[in-house]
């Protein structure tokens, strides 16, 4: 018979190179969809809102120790694929935003800065518990929502939902492509 472990014990592989790629996406959505409904100036504010306390401690912790090395593809593939993103998200300059700007940004942003600190390399990995692998993945994301809402309102809660339901679609898309 199998044991079935409560959520709160459960745990998951988290390998940084191939995790990393996705975090920038989700952000570089974030950023586009933002700009183009709301303006630089606002933008520029709210990330710096986010940014600026950065510190997380929770974040620290799960990245302060228990990593291992892991022969995963070369940093600079990985770098590649992410600034094929950054082109991909700002072919042109959106409202004065290159897409060397926007790796900028979005480099700013927890856990990203964190990571880039703190490992010399992506080529690691580590169990972690779901609360944890939720935390790093989408608390950026809920910080920039909770910014949006102090100075917007309603108003910034509607956008952040559109943002999520666009950025699940497009990857509900790229599933159904896949499989194809």
């Amino acid at each position: 018979m199998v044991e079935k472990l409560p959520c709160s014990m459960r745990t998951f592989p988290l390998i940084l190179s191939s995790w990393l790629p996705a975090s920038y996406s989700s952000y570089l959505q974030w950023l586009k969809h933002l700009l183009e409904r709301l303006g630089k100036e606002y933008v520029l504010s709210l990330w710096q809102q986010v940014y600026q306390d950065i510190d997380d401690e929770l974040v620290l912790q799960i990245l302060s120790k228990g990593w291992c090395e892991v022969d995963q593809p070369a940093i600079g593939k990985i770098e590649k694929q992410i600034d094929d993103m950054c082109a991909c998200f700002f072919p042109v300059p959106l409202d004065g935003v290159t897409k060397e700007n926007a790796r900028k940004l979005v480099e700013l942003m927890p856990p990203i800065h964190q990571i880039r600190q703190i490992f010399p390399t992506l080529q690691v990995w580590k169990e972690l518990p779901a609360y944890e692998a939720l935390h790093l993945r989408f608390d950026g994301a809920a910080l920039l929502t909770e910014a949006m809402i102090r100075t917007l309102g309603k108003q910034g809660e509607l956008i952040a939902y559109d943002i999520l339901k666009e950025e699940r679609t497009k990857k509900n898309g790229r599933e159904n492509r896949e499989r194809c």
